[in-house]
């Protein structure tokens, strides 16, 4: 078994949290927290090497243009930081079938409508500045990355 410490992945942060949490999907690792004052993650794996996992499992630029998030999906009304209810549930039918139909419904619901009839934003995807959407961030951090 191959074990990575992972210091900068706290419990203690919702963002170190959600990152080992999303190691184990993305990549099939274990997980599991250190003891003691700051619990940090360590990721295992019987396979591989944990960092090759992580590297390996790296979405290309044309996997995140392929997600139901991104702005001007199939042909679809393109979606920015504001979404008109229409517009979420035109994209919620066509990407049922698809793997990361998931993505959709992490940003926006229809479950509650804004008063200008717009669809709420869940707690997750947070207002950023310039009104850039989760989907902007994303493809802004993965430019950001260098994987070899």
């Amino acid at each position: 078994m191959t074990n990575q410490d992972c210091p900068g992945l706290c419990a203690e942060s919702i963002v170190g949290w959600l990152a080992a949490v999303g190691a184990t999907v993305l990549a099939g690792l274990r997980l599991h927290w250190t003891a003691g004052g700051t619990p940090y993650a360590v990721l295992s794996s019987d396979d591989v090497d944990p960092i090759d996992a992580i590297v390996e499992s790296w979405p290309t630029t044309e996997a995140l243009e392929d997600m139901p998030i991104a702005k001007g999906w199939h042909q679809t009304e393109p979606m920015g930081r504001t979404v008109r209810v229409e517009s979420f549930r035109q994209r919620a039918r066509l990407a049922r079938s698809h793997p990361l139909s998931w993505t959709l419904s992490s940003t926006v619901t229809d479950l509650h409508i804004e008063s200008k009839g717009q669809a709420a934003h869940g707690p997750f995807d947070p207002p950023a500045p310039k009104g850039a959407s989760l989907h902007d961030r994303l493809t802004r951090l993965h430019g950001a990355v260098a994987v070899s």
